[in-house]
């Protein structure tokens, strides 16, 4: 299986459009004349619009995640702090542990 050949059918149709391709034919398929040779009856359109509705509200969900998600590249950068101040911030973090509470500073 590993090294196997796909089938003619799958490479001509590509691997990315054969899931569609089946339920297309699947969906279609019962309102043909072999339906009835088969036993299959025609869908409903709820099931039709259900999915079509389900699909519309991802698409618009992730429309509107995306949306947040890179609006923060829209807003300004604070500035990068210079290299005395990020020592001068490390030290401080550092000596916080040795500095009581409500001692008066020097």
């Amino acid at each position: 299986m590993i090294g196997s050949a796909a089938a003619t059918p799958t490479t001509a149709l590509g691997a990315e459009e054969m899931p569609i391709a089946c339920a297309a034919i699947g969906a279609i398929l019962p309102f043909t004349p072999v339906a009835h040779l088969l036993g299959f009856a025609p869908l409903p359109l709820e099931f039709f619009l259900i999915p079509v509705a389900l699909i519309a509200a991802y698409l618009l969900l992730v429309e509107v995640v995306k949306a947040g998600f890179y609006a923060h590249e829209d807003r300004p950068r604070a500035a990068r702090p210079t290299h005395a101040e990020r020592r001068h911030r490390h030290i401080r973090r550092r000596a916080a542990r040795f500095v009581r509470p409500g001692a008066v500073a020097t």
